[in-house]
């Protein structure tokens, strides 16, 4: 009896086979940044004991974002420098001692960082429970910068969630308001508040983010700013072109997630961020108002720098340059054939390395219900090098006729940087068979298990006749 038991299992055992899964980072991108400050008396007289700072730098991200630094240098010419943790953000003290007139000294800061796509498949049944008591100080107005006590703001805000209950759909649509509502414009020099925002329904990245901000606080809905980079393949290495800011919300149940009102057409980055965004520095909006001025911290304000001041002063400046190289990133993307031929279903997976890195030891897997469709093996890639792509096919057999049964493409793969998991877009695949196929494909289901069962009663028979 316990030998029948045995073969059942595994005879069971063969007709399961779950979605391959993956437990590490996926989609993740590397990139290579380096900034370089150049830091020159142009007066007549020597500046002594010369301090520039804050010389802002990436760090560590986990949680609403994930972010990683894997190396980290910073040079300078001449003097010495200190890292100062300022709360979540990081900056470089540097101390350059004394600068004749005519010199110039450098600070250069490189670091590789590693972003990961963050997407913790929030719905609004995992957003339970009230705000805590340490979080309601996010919801307060900051004057000047996000006026979420002014009524103009305070009624829209109120008009927008009283209807709802659950802060998933509070947050929601604040941010569905936000990208609908204004128009973007390009990048402008001055900083508006989001009243401004709000009463000329236009601004860029930084507009849409303070109003949001603004109108989730009047919600009661804890809110942060975020001052990053948004990279954008078109900008080539110009790193001073791609800033960007954005937000994150608090959600009882779930935490803190990101928010950004701008990117990520035509969905938008909602409780999900890609990793096409770097965090600088997040602000509770305290220090970004000085005087009854918006100075946001980061690289949108330049760093500043102190000295013993001699007479006649001496004509300091600080010169910045910066750049930025994608050094791995992969994109899949999952395309099927518009006609089904003799039950096999052609999918296509094209892989592009858009990373200046070759990638190696590529694994391609196609993942379906097996309920419905016969999964075929992986399939490999030895090695694909920068800016080139390779499309792999498989040939699915589809067992029967589904609507809305989600297919997709994970990738494995190796880099300079450590080894990787990449996902396609998820794709739904509703397949339909005529009745007559379907017929036939029952008469086969139905002789395989009369097989199967043959298969166990001649075994049960020999195992008998042996006692």
């Amino acid at each position: 009896m316990r030998r029948l038991l045995v073969l059942g299992l595994v005879l069971f055992a063969l007709f399961i086979q779950p979605l391959a899964s993956a437990d590490e980072s996926t989609n993740s991108v590397v990139y290579r940044i380096q900034k370089t400050y150049l830091v020159s008396n142009n007066g007549s007289v020597a500046a002594t004991n010369v301090v520039v700072t804050p010389l802002f730098i990436l760090g560590n991200r986990s949680g609403w974002a994930s972010q990683q630094v894997l190396s980290e240098d910073i040079w300078l010419s001449d003097g010495s420098y200190e890292i100062i943790p300022t709360g979540d953000n990081r900056i470089v003290q540097a101390s350059l001692g004394t600068i004749t007139a005519g010199e110039s000294k450098t600070i250069v800061v490189t670091q590789v960082v590693k972003v990961d796509y963050v997407d913790p498949g929030i719905t609004p049944d995992m957003v339970q429970g009230s705000i805590p008591a340490d979080e309601l100080q996010y919801t307060q107005h900051v004057d000047n910068l996000w006026e979420s006590d002014d009524s103009t703001i305070s009624s829209e805000a109120h008009e927008l969630t009283d209807n709802y209950s659950n802060y998933y759909h509070k947050a929601k649509q604040i941010f569905d308001f936000v990208k609908d509502y204004l128009t973007y414009v390009g990048y402008g020099e001055e900083e508006h508040s989001a009243l401004w925002a709000y009463r000329n329904r236009e601004g860029d990245c930084s507009e849409h983010t303070h109003l949001f901000v603004a109108l989730a606080r009047a919600a009661g809905i804890p809110a942060k700013h975020v001052s990053g980079y948004g990279y954008q393949a078109q900008y080539g290495t110009d790193f001073e072109q791609m800033g960007h800011a954005w937000a994150f919300v608090y959600l009882p149940g779930v935490e803190w997630v990101p928010i950004d009102t701008l990117w990520g057409s035509p969905e938008w980055d909602f409780c999900k961020l890609s990793p096409d965004h770097l965090v600088l520095t997040t602000s509770d909006g305290t220090n970004l108002v000085k005087e009854g001025q918006i100075k946001i911290s980061g690289d949108c304000s330049r760093p500043s720098y102190k000295y013993s001041r001699p007479n006649p002063d001496p004509n300091l400046t600080v010169d910045r340059t910066s750049t930025i190289i994608r050094e791995v990133a992969v994109t899949a993307t999952l395309d099927a054939a518009t006609q089904i031929e003799n039950r096999t279903w052609s999918f296509y997976v094209t892989v592009k390395n858009v990373g200046a890195q070759t990638i190696e030891n590529i694994r391609v897997e196609f993942q379906a219900d097996n309920a419905y469709f016969g999964v075929p093996q992986a399939q490999s890639v030895s090695r694909l090098e920068s800016g080139h792509n390779r499309q792999v096919s498989f040939d699915v057999y589809v067992k029967s006729s589904v609507e809305n049964s989600v297919v997709q493409a994970l990738l494995t793969y190796d880099s300079p940087y450590g080894s990787f998991v990449a996902k396609s877009d998820r794709v739904l695949a509703s397949p339909t068979l005529s009745e007559s196929s379907q017929g036939i494909m029952d008469l086969v289901k139905i002789a395989s298990f009369a097989a199967i069962v043959g298969v166990v009663i001649a075994v049960a028979v020999v195992l008998v006749r042996r006692r």
